[in-house]
């Protein structure tokens, strides 16, 4: 197993056989915060650790291994989201806003400061005391999000070409209080398919049933039905295939010290079987759509 730096902005946890139909993505496990960054922000870092993914990648070792690919953010998600659209930016956070130079689409995320660059955390702390300059974020997207969309889009082409169908892993934890309307006290992990519109349901159900197997209480779609990462690289019907995965922090850390507990160890095995468990899924999916051309 070779653990590649991508571009500085993403780790690659890289087989060195012959690549599976799956790859696994982390976009919101990174912990590097630049120096500059934290002590300019409102928060400290603890506060600003509390949308990140965090441990995570400690569960992408064992992908390799298996010949799956497994890519991870070094940057974190209160820096620079790699799960949003590079459009969705909220105007009302950069200072001396000019149209021409920056492409903002707004959307209902971006407005409420949870765009491409995030203007709060966890449940609508500030991160900032000032308004950014526009080169600022200009720098974070030239620098960072593109060229961590540069790696995956990559990976999953060559993924696909090897096998001419591919599922893409969006590894993801969320909080246990919830978000919204939606309580998830009694849910471990929340599968998105995007209603169903991003992977085949075949696959969906197989990894629905893996993980009940192993005791997880499931949800499908809500409150996470799959980002932009989980959209914008499915095609179905093409055999391009997405999911994304939502893991509740209190099953493996305390979320208040973001300190692991003893129930990792057990989320670990589980996941690593995931891995395994979906990796004979869609290779047998694979050879039998190849076999019957």
């Amino acid at each position: 197993m070779d653990i590649h730096i991508e571009n500085n902005v993403a780790k690659l946890w890289k087989p060195q056989a012959s690549l599976a139909p799956v790859l696994v993505n982390s976009p919101h496990s990174g912990r590097y915060y630049p120096e500059n960054f934290v002590k300019t922000s409102r928060l400290n870092l603890l506060q600003l650790r509390s949308s990140e993914d965090a441990y995570l990648d400690h569960l992408l070792p064992a992908c390799a291994p298996l010949g799956i690919a497994a890519l991870s953010a070094i940057y974190p998600r209160c820096y620079v989201d790699l799960n949003r659209a590079p459009t969705e930016i909220d105007v009302k956070m950069i200072k001396n806003y000019i149209s021409e130079r920056i492409d903002v689409i707004p959307t209902v995320r971006s407005r409420n400061g949870l765009g491409v660059i995030p203007s709060v955390v966890g449940f609508g702390q500030k991160i900032y005391a000032r308004k950014l300059c526009q080169s600022e974020i200009v720098e974070r997207l030239t620098a960072i999000y593109n060229p961590y969309h540069h790696a995956l889009a990559a990976l999953i082409k060559k993924t696909h070409s090897a096998w001419q169908e591919s599922l893409l892993i969006d590894l993801h934890s969320m909080p246990s209080i919830g978000s919204g309307k939606y309580s998830i006290s009694d849910i471990d992990i929340v599968i998105g398919d995007r209603f169903s519109s991003s992977c085949d349901p075949e696959i969906v159900d197989c990894a629905q049933s893996y993980l009940k197997q192993n005791g997880l209480k499931l949800r499908m779609n809500k409150p996470y039905a799959g980002g932009f990462i989980t959209h914008h690289y499915a095609r179905p019907s093409w055999g391009f295939h997405s999911m994304q995965i939502e893991i509740k922090r209190s099953l493996y850390m305390n979320e208040d010290s973001m300190e692991l507990h003893k129930g990792f160890g057990q989320l670990k095995t589980i996941i690593e079987g995931f891995w395994q468990h979906m990796n004979l899924v869609m290779r047998e999916r694979a050879s039998f759509k190849n076999a019957a051309q």
